[in-house]
């Protein structure tokens, strides 16, 4: 039941590339096709890492609200959960960064926004999955760093883009 229900939500994300993104990058750039053709892959991977399958679940949520209570108490995998939502928006923020134009500040918050959201949506639409505060904290801290290491690069990048 999950593969079937894993498979359609790639086949949507992948229909959606093809007929609506694919369409808008006619004319630019071959690097800026690359990189944004990478920023929905990127896109897609999260959403498929964090709230895939979709199954809704009427269940009372879980929540966790202090903050590194897994640290903490040792539990579980907490080292590599904490790293993996590092790098896991590492490439947001570095993307955002890229695409948007805007100030770390900015696009660390948008990517916070993201995240608080991904958070708040996976105990009511994916089955075991918890709302944790750590998580929020972790994925920021990755959206900046990520977002940091674009603007150590951006003038190499953007040099790139006009050669291409």
């Amino acid at each position: 039941m999950y593969t079937a229900v894993k498979v359609i939500d790639c086949l949507i994300l992948l229909g959606l590339y093809l007929f609506f993104f694919l369409g808008r990058l006619k004319g630019q750039p071959k690097l800026t096709i690359c990189l944004k053709s990478l920023y929905y892959l990127y896109l897609c991977t999260v959403f498929y890492c964090t709230l895939v399958p979709i199954i809704p679940t009427f269940d009372a949520p879980s929540i966790n609200l202090i903050p590194f209570r897994d640290y903490f108490f040792a539990y579980g995998d907490y080292h590599r959960q904490i790293i993996l939502n590092i790098l896991l928006f590492m490439p947001m923020g570095f993307f955002m960064a890229w695409h948007r134009r805007r100030s770390i500040f900015s696009t660390t918050l948008t990517c916070a926004c993201i995240s608080f959201a991904i958070e708040v949506l996976q105990p009511w639409i994916t089955i075991g999955r918890v709302c944790d505060i750590t998580d929020l904290i972790t994925n920021t801290i990755g959206a900046l760093l990520g977002c940091l290491i674009y603007r150590a690069f951006h003038r190499f990048i953007d040099k790139l883009n006009v050669l291409s």
